[in-house]
């Protein structure tokens, strides 16, 4: 199976692109559905953020991807357009050989003994962002479930150790 898409992400044009911008950053998970059932497996999307890219909507082709040659699909540069925050050696930002080195060094925290070490940090984590939940009433689960899995990749993977108050170092 390849990828049917070669060249530069066009993106709707004018008012069609910027609804799309103001639907994905709105409701997320409600655009990208869209986009799947309507663009098929592979469909273009315009962030407010990252301007036009192109939005993988099938496992087949995640894998094709994932799997690819190296070099085939550079994904390093896109990321640091929607991941500014994130530091120019990560593995989210990195492309060819820099990412696979990095790849193998963060590989062994999240296989066997060294995703047992980072349990307890997980564990206290999901206790303390479900126990500020809201009881009987609707909320906003996507924010903080965000926000749970950066701290859990801060506090296990950094290690930073979560303060009692629920602040960070």
């Amino acid at each position: 199976m390849r990828a049917a898409w070669k060249g530069e992400v066009k993106g709707r044009p004018g008012r069609a692109r910027l609804t799309d911008a103001v639907a994905f950053q709105r409701r997320p998970l409600e655009t990208l559905a869209r986009g799947r059932w309507t663009g098929g497996r592979l469909f273009p999307l315009t962030s407010a953020v990252a301007g036009p890219m192109l939005v993988v909507g099938a496992p087949g082709l995640a894998h094709e991807v994932l799997h690819a040659p190296p070099g085939t699909y550079l994904t390093g540069a896109a990321n640091r357009r929607i991941l500014p925050v994130l530091p120019g050696n990560s593995v989210l930002t990195l492309d060819g050989e820099p990412h696979r080195q990095r790849r193998r060094e963060l590989a062994p925290m999240f296989h066997g003994d060294g995703l047992t070490a980072i349990a307890p940090v997980i564990r206290e984590l999901a206790v303390r962002e479900v126990g500020g939940w809201p009881l009987g009433r609707p909320f906003a689960v996507l924010p903080r479930m965000r926000s749970l899995a950066l701290s859990v990749l801060a506090g296990g993977t950094a290690g930073q150790e979560p303060d009692p108050d629920g602040k960070r170092d």
